[in-house]
């Protein structure tokens, strides 16, 4: 059996009494591991993408399994994905940096398919100004998110700014 998130490390605050996380109905696959669940290749592209950001991520012992580490190294992996997946698939439509990781930030627990579609889809009807809040209403018209997860991903969304620091 499959459990999200790995509570067994104690030392993160607020996982006193928990359990290992929520089963779903897929075997558990050991590749993934930590907050982030990382693999060895996703761990290795955020380390290389924070190093050349001049960001320092401990790596030794592994980040993923050190809950401040793994926080780092799931913002590095999403700063590596952006610019080195995100930004080929959208290659030639223009979105502004911020509001770009806004969207990515946002997009990082519904699947940034959905995000990728909506930009798509907003280019493709001769929008030239994408923003997040564009994005987010196709993504409300297409019905496939409940109304709580949209707000949610706005909320979070709208509150990146002011956590981009050393790698923004």
């Amino acid at each position: 059996m499959q459990e999200t998130g790995d509570f067994t490390n104690k030392t993160v605050a607020g996982l006193e009494g928990k359990t290992k996380g929520f089963p779903v109905d897929r075997p558990k696959n050991t590749t993934y591991i930590g907050l982030g669940q990382h693999n060895v290749t996703s761990k290795e592209y955020a380390l290389t993408w924070a190093g050349e950001k001049k960001a320092k991520i401990a790596d030794n012992p592994d980040p993923r399994t050190m809950p401040k580490n793994a926080i780092l190294l799931t913002i590095a992996y999403l700063g590596w994905y952006a610019e080195r997946k995100v930004c080929k698939e959208l290659s030639g439509i223009p979105i502004d940096c911020l509001e770009l990781k806004k969207m990515l930030f946002a997009g990082y627990n519904a699947g940034v398919e959905h995000i990728i579609r909506a930009i798509k889809s907003l280019y493709n009807n001769e929008d030239r100004n994408i923003t997040w809040l564009k994005v987010a209403a196709v993504i409300a018209a297409s019905g496939k998110l409940s109304a709580d997860k949209l707000n949610e991903m706005k909320t979070y969304a709208e509150n990146i700014p002011k956590r981009l620091t050393k790698l923004s």
